[in-house]
C-alpha cells in the first residue's frame, strides 16, 4: 500500500526544512522554499509518474534553495556594481585582485553596520532582498517617503564611508565619463 502524497510530504517536512536551512539562514525563506517544494512536486506528480517521491522532494528542495541563494547573491553584487565595485565573483581574478575585492566588500559591510538600525534595515531589504519601496514601508510600518529617505541616507553614508577608507575615489570619474560619452 502506498502512502498518500500529503502523508509522505508531512513525514519529510522537518528533514526538508533541515536540508533547506543548510543553504538559507532566514527561517521565513526556509519555510517558503519548503512550501514551494510541495507545490512544484504536486504539479510534477500531476503531469508524470514519480517513482521515488521522497527523493523528488529532497532534490527539489536542494535545487530551489540553491536557486534562491544564487538569486539573492546576485542582488548584492548588482548593488556593489552600482557603487563601482565590480568583479566581485570573477573566477579569473588573480589572488591580489581577489584579496582587494574581498577587502572592499568587507569595508562595504562595515559601512552598512555603521548605519542606524532603520537605515540598515531599509538598505538591506531594498538592495539584498529586492523589495519595492512600498513593500519595505509596509514591512517596517513606515511611509514610502520615510523609506526613500532612509534608503538615500544609507546609500550616501555607505558611499562616504567607503570613500573615507580609500574606495570609490575613481567612481565619480567613471560616472563623469559615462555622462560625457566616454570623452576625457
Amino acid at each position: 500500500m502506498t502512502q498518500r502524497f500529503e502523508e509522505v510530504f508531512l513525514d519529510c517536512y522537518d528533514s526538508l526544512k533541515s536540508v533547506v536551512s543548510r543553504y538559507l539562514r532566514r527561517p521565513e525563506d526556509v519555510e517558503d522554499i519548503v512550501q514551494e517544494v510541495f507545490v512544484r512536486t504536486y504539479e510534477a506528480k500531476q503531469k508524470s509518474r514519480i517513482l521515488n517521491l521522497k527523493a523528488y522532494f529532497f532534490t527539489t528542495a536542494r535545487n530551489l534553495a540553491l536557486k534562491h541563494k544564487a538569486l539573492h547573491a546576485n542582488k548584492i553584487t548588482d548593488y556593489l556594481e552600482d557603487l563601482g565595485i565590480s568583479g566581485v565573483y570573477d573566477e579569473r581574478m588573480s589572488l591580489e585582485t581577489e584579496y582587494e575585492v574581498n577587502e572592499q566588500f568587507s569595508i562595504f559591510c562595515e559601512a552598512v553596520r555603521e548605519l542606524s538600525p532603520q537605515c540598515r534595515r531599509v538598505l538591506i531589504l531594498k538592495k539584498v532582498y529586492g523589495l519595492s519601496h512600498s513593500e519595505i514601508a509596509e514591512r517596517l510600518n513606515v511611509t514610502v517617503s520615510t523609506t526613500n529617505q532612509h534608503l538615500a541616507k544609507g546609500i550616501a553614508k555607505c558611499t562616504l564611508y567607503m570613500r573615507g577608507k580609500g574606495y570609490l575615489d575613481d567612481v565619480e570619474n567613471l560616472h563623469e565619463e559615462k555622462r560625457s560619452g566616454g570623452k576625457s
